[in-house]
């Protein structure tokens, strides 16, 4: 698995940085990436689980899009 660290510019207290571990990537014929992630914010104390289509180039924005919709499970 790979793991990412993604600096958010915000500031809860300490920097935002999330951890972002690819669980499972999969991309089809026309290039979109479905993506299964796990991701840590210490900043927050939060942990949760996001399914999304991106790239892995786009992928710490794209989890902090989902995190911020509050489109993910808490884990």
């Amino acid at each position: 698995m790979q793991t990412i660290k993604y600096a958010t510019g915000r500031n809860y207290g300490m920097p935002q940085i999330l951890a972002i571990t690819i669980e499972s990537e999969t991309t089809d014929d026309y290039g979109f990436t479905d993506v299964v992630a796990t991701f840590s914010d210490v900043s927050r104390n939060i942990a949760g689980r996001v399914a999304l289509v991106t790239d892995t180039k786009g992928l710490g924005q794209a989890v902090l899009q989902a995190y911020d919709a509050g489109q993910y499970q808490t884990i």
